[in-house]
């Protein structure tokens, strides 16, 4: 297509898939019913990056924040909610492994595609309440994720995510605070969810006018999820 067809038509395709969006999400994308929620990102995933260009944008520049200040080099991590992978492919430049899972088959295909070839990140179809995992990790990190979920499954999605961290470890989630919308959790609600699921330290960080960094540290005996002698893709459950 040449330049002036592809100007074109461009906003056409933002329309197209715009009224899909309202058409599966409504008003709020993430309708916080799970069969809804993986079927509108498996409809969306292949062209996720390009329609949010530029939310991506700024995105990126909390997510490269979120790396820079918390991730270090020998650390494992497991992405929940990793999408497309742009966190993931970030937080990669820094960690000796990587694991991003997502509920939608449709965001992690362009995911795999974005990272062939790299041989510390892994990329699996899994759901954050029933972590199928037998490995343990430093860091969790998710973004955009928990508001998907309602209050049940926010606690189930936590009590999956603290027996898999080591004993110094952190659950860190990158969101957006309640100035933009009712449906972000407070700081006062990150507290009691963190707190309820074991987790010893809650900090919240306001980043970027709208944006939130969540950090729930364990500072707790960790307890043994893997066998030494398992490959990585054993113990993630990877095809």
């Amino acid at each position: 297509m040449n330049e002036k067809k592809s100007f074109f038509f461009q906003p056409l395709l933002k329309r197209f898939w715009g009224r899909m969006v309202f058409r599966y999400a409504g008003r709020n994308i993430c309708s916080r019913n799970t069969i809804r929620v993986r079927r509108f990102y498996n409809i969306i995933g292949r062209i996720y990056d390009r329609l949010y260009t530029e939310q991506i944008a700024d995105y990126q520049q909390a997510a490269a924040h979120l790396v820079d200040s918390y991730i270090h080099v020998e650390d494992r991590i497991l992405d929940l909610g990793c999408g497309t992978g742009i966190l993931t492919q970030l937080a990669a430049t820094k960690s000796k492994l990587i694991v991003g899972l997502d509920l939608s088959l449709g965001m992690i295909q362009p995911a795999k595609k974005k990272n062939h070839g790299s041989r510390h990140i892994h990329f699996i179809v899994g759901d954050c309440r029933y972590l199928p995992l037998r490995i343990s990790f430093d860091k969790i990190i998710s973004s955009f994720m928990m508001v998907t979920l309602n209050r049940a499954d926010q606690k189930l999605a936590l009590q999956q995510i603290f027996p898999l961290l080591g004993a110094e470890g952190e659950a860190i989630f990158l969101t957006a605070n309640e100035k933009i919308s009712s449906q972000w959790l407070t700081d006062e609600e990150w507290n009691q969810l963190g707190k309820i699921s074991g987790f010893q330290e809650i900090e919240c960080e306001d980043i970027f006018d709208f944006f939130r960094i969540v950090r729930m540290c364990k500072r707790q005996e960790s307890i043994q999820t893997e066998n030494p002698t398992e490959s990585v893709a054993s113990a993630i459950g990877e095809p």
